[in-house]
């Protein structure tokens, strides 16, 4: 059975995605497998940022790290479990992954590992430049996959 897979993460979702995958394995008879990526760099550049601003003027401690990461893992979950209680109240079979790391590397395995036909993410609200610079974890997916790519801009 092929899959449609929608990427999530702490900084990527979209209400318009999250109804428009159900949909799309509901009309094709696929299975709905959902990625939750729980970037484990993001607490650290939170911290910088806020260091930065002059916010904090000193740096946070290792237990308010795990906190922050321990509050994301269970947002994520929860999110997981209420996007497979939508699912299943179409009928469309879900399965929900969640990992922590890398972005793009966390999507990279899924996608080898599974027989992926759709691919549904929600990009990040950046300026064209910016992705230009910086590079974007989506276009170098979409470049590697052997899979078509449904792109939401961040609402």
């Amino acid at each position: 059975m092929d899959n449609v897979l929608l990427i999530i993460s702490t900084q990527r979702l979209s209400c318009r995605s999250i109804n428009y995958a159900i949909d799309m394995a509901k009309k094709r008879g696929s299975q709905l497998l959902v990625l939750f990526v729980m970037d484990s760099k993001l607490p650290e550049s939170i911290f910088r940022k806020l260091e930065d601003e002059a916010y904090l003027g000193y740096r946070p401690s290792e237990e308010a790290y795990r906190h922050l990461l321990e509050e994301f893992e269970d947002k994520g979950k929860n999110l997981l479990k209420e996007i497979k209680a939508m699912a299943d109240k179409e009928d469309v079979p879900c399965k929900t992954v969640f990992r922590e790391g890398d972005f793009f590397q966390e999507c990279e395995k899924l996608l080898a590992e599974e027989k992926i036909r759709t691919a549904i993410v929600t990009r990040r609200k950046r300026s064209s430049l910016s992705r230009f610079i910086l590079g974007s974890d989506i276009n170098k997916l979409m470049e590697t996959a052997n899979c078509a790519f449904e792109v939401f801009d961040e609402e």
